[in-house]
Formats: C-alpha cells, structure tokens, sequence
C-alpha cells in the first residue's frame, strides 16, 4: 500500500507567484463575533490508514487523558480502513476533544487542479467524512499548504469558512489573517478565515527533520498571541515516532515525545492559555452547548412557609456553566450544558411534595433548549430528628422514617401512611396517640412496626 508521506516531498513543491494567486483577496474587516483570546489551536496532520498508527493514537490518547482539544486534518481517501484509526478519532470526537478538519482526498496540491476539479475534490472529501463521522467540516488544511482563489470559492461555495495554511507553501498576506481580539473579524472578500500555522515542533523544510526545543516553540507561540491573539501549533506523526538511522519514521512512539508534547500542553496552561480548535476561536462552527433553564415553584396551601431560594437546583450533566444555585420562580435560571445524558434535582427542607416536568432529565443536543420545572407543594410530613412528633396538620409520609419519640396526632388531622412506606415507632418505649376528631390513615401497603 503507497503512504502518503507529505514531508518528503515538500522540495519537489512548485510555488506559484504570490500576486499571481492572490489579486482578488481584500480586507473584509467586520466588527462581530470574536471574544478576547489567549489561545492555541493544535492542528495535527496527515491523519490517514495504517501509517504511523500506534505514535499517532498515543498523541491522541494524551490529548484524551488530559481533556484537552486538537484540530485533525484527515487525508479522507487515506482512511475507512483502519480501525484502530477510526474508533480512536470518533472516541475523541464524541467527548468534545477532536474537531475533523478536511486535508484533501489524496493529499492533492489544490493549485494543480482549476476551480471544477478542486469543487469535486473538496466534495469527495466531505462526503467520506459525514460517511466516517457524521460530520460537515468547516475548516480546510490544504496539503502542502498549497491554495488559490479558486480554492477559496470552492470553500464559500460548500460552507467551510476556515483555511490554515502556511507558513511553507502560500502563506497568507498578513491583512487577512484572523485577529482574535476584538472588534476585529477579519475575513478575505470570499468570506473565509485564515489561520495559519505559526509554530511546530519539528522543523519539516529540511530532512531529517531538525527537533526545535520546546521554549523556542513556546516563543513562538508567545509572539503569535501577542500579535494575533492566538497561536496555530502544527504535529506531524512523524514527530512522535521513533527514527531509523537514516531519519525515517518507524511505527513506534518515541516516549521523549509524547513527554515534550505534555510539558508545551503544560506550559501552555501555565501562561493562562487556553487550548482551543478552529470553529471555536472564529465562532463558525454549529453550537457546543444547549440551554437548560431550571424553574421553582412553591405552592404554600397547608400553612407552609418557605419559599424557592429555599431549595438548591443540582445539575447533574457534561460541563454545566453551574451544577448548583438557589432555586427561583419564572424566568428561572438558566445554565448551559454540553451533549449528554442530565438531569436535575433539589434539595432543600422538608414536608413538601416534588413534581418534576417532563425535561427535567433527558439527553441534551447542542443548540437546543430545554425547560426544568421543579414543583413543591407543602403537605407532607416533616418528621423531627428528636422529641415527640406532634402532628396538627394533615400530612402524608413520603419516605420510610423513623419515630424519634411519642407520635401524637391531634387538631382533628390525618397522618397517611401511603403504598409502600414504613413509619418505625419503637412501641416498647413509646406510643402512637391519636386524639378525637384526629385519625391515622394507613393506606394498602403502607405499615407501622
């Protein structure tokens, strides 16, 4: 089977005149979306079949292990077959990790082909990968960096706003590289884009390839921020794999590796970076997360008193924005949560019943929005931790407890005992008395031992 192995043939690249390719790109600045960033975006390439797998599933397990985000560009005609490949792709995919960026369908130079061929090309690619991952790409790594006008309307045409390019090959003429500081917004007159590559950990313009030292990578990730708020770091397989003497890749990881990939992800925590993919940072892609507003109602008809903050809302979901706050009437709060099973809870003072609505629990689906209403109503048994329990008011048992002392019921009251509940009163030492006009109503399948 041919691999494709990009790095090597970078010096056979033919690089086409600037101002050749690039007379119709503008400025289109937009005062809109972007939010004050500190970021940096892994962007991790060739990711193909039966090449280099065990190195490039170990750097995907460590951005795995340690919750953190990277950006894949697939080689999509390079890949169905391997499974190890895919599960591990789709695993991250699923926890929110891997964002699938499109890398050609054969590793193509987009230049080589006119606007029709690199039409077909990015619709083969996008179609393997909805077929593969059930996903519509929106970001494009053009292979060996290579990309024209052409290219550039294909993209606008198929909805993929991002390209990241560079800096061997084209690199984009700096007033339309992406800013990530607002009020700016930079796009090119197409409306796409552009961020490129600013750092890697290997130096690939020459072979072997030259290991650049971590502070030079983290220097280089600095300057990037500094100047557009951000920082695009390029991996290669490659990187991560073992070398024969020649330098060539072996199908092993290199351990040193995958422990400088740790220390740059470390270091990059360490300066209050945040590590980030291509829709994020551009705010392009579909929505992350749905809205779950939670509301308490409290219903006081049988002389209860207490009141919704009274009652603290518990989220149980993937990322809520807050997994417990007071409780509170229409509008409610609301909280943001990632894809997933949640559900919702309270806790708070007794002698209330609790009704949950409908979305109170369920499955959230970014970008949809879901109501939790949490109903209250006084009337159950509040039993005391000590003393005697005086009851003067009709009330229902709802769980199984335990009698502290006397149980007196009086004040013409009902203590109902319902299916399946227990009131334990130690008989030996106490007594149950009901007064006159008072009763205790023990319903089938409820009891008193």
């Amino acid at each position: 089977m041919t691999k494709l192995v990009p790095d090597f043939r970078k010096s056979n690249m033919i690089l086409f005149p600037l101002f050749s390719i690039l007379v119709f790109l503008v400025t289109s600045p937009i005062l809109a979306a972007a939010e004050p960033c500190e970021c940096v975006i892994f962007r991790f390439v060739d990711i193909q079949d039966y090449y280099l797998t065990v190195p490039r599933v170990d750097v995907l397990d460590t951005f795995i292990n340690e919750t953190e985000k990277v950006s894949l560009s697939i080689i999509l005609n390079s890949i169905g077959n391997d499974a190890t490949i895919i599960n591990k792709v789709d695993e991250g995919h699923q926890l929110g990790l891997f964002e699938l960026t499109l890398h050609g369908y054969n590793h193509e130079d987009f230049t080589s082909f006119d606007f029709a061929g690199q039409k077909n090309i990015m619709e083969l690619s996008q179609a393997k990968m909805q077929s593969l991952w059930g996903v519509n790409s929106t970001s494009f790594v053009p292979p060996m960096h290579n990309w024209n006008n052409d290219t550039l309307q294909v993209m606008r045409d198929l909805d993929i706003s991002i390209i990241s390019a560079g800096p061997q090959g084209i690199d984009p003429p700096e007033n339309i590289k992406f800013i990530a500081n607002p009020p700016s917004n930079i796009t090119d007159s197409f409306g796409n884009y552009h961020l490129p590559q600013t750092s890697e950990m290997y130096d690939h313009g020459t072979f072997p390839h030259t290991k650049i030292p971590n502070d030079d990578v983290m220097a280089a990730a600095d300057a990037a921020i500094l100047q557009y708020g951000y920082s695009v770091l390029n991996l290669y397989g490659t990187d991560f794999a073992n070398k024969d003497g020649s330098g060539n890749a072996l199908e092993t990881t290199n351990s040193t590796e995958i422990d400088d990939l740790l220390a740059i992800i470390n270091a990059i925590r360490a300066k209050g970076y945040t590590i980030t993919t291509f829709e994020e940072i551009t705010q392009t892609g579909p929505p992350s997360t749905a809205n779950l507003t939670v509301i308490k109602n409290v219903v006081n008809d049988d002389s209860g008193t207490n009141v919704p903050a009274d009652f603290t809302m518990v989220i149980t979901a993937t990322n809520p924005s807050s997994n417990n706050f007071a409780g509170s009437n229409s509008p409610g709060v609301t909280v943001t949560i990632e894809s997933g099973a949640y559900s919702v809870d309270e806790t708070g003072p007794g002698g209330y019943s609790k009704t949950l609505s409908s979305e109170c629990s369920g499955t959230a689906v970014p970008g949809e929005s879901y109501i939790c209403t949490i109903t209250n109503d006084d009337g159950f048994c509040v039993v005391p931790e000590s003393g005697d329990w005086v009851i003067i008011e009709d009330c229902v048992l709802e769980t199984n407890s335990i009698a502290p002392a006397n149980v007196i019921v009086q004040n013409n009251s009902i203590l109902a005992i319902p299916f399946g509940v227990t009131l334990d009163l130690d008989f030996l030492q106490f007594n149950l008395t009901v007064e006159f006009g008072s009763s205790v109503m023990i319903k089938s399948g409820g009891t008193i031992t």
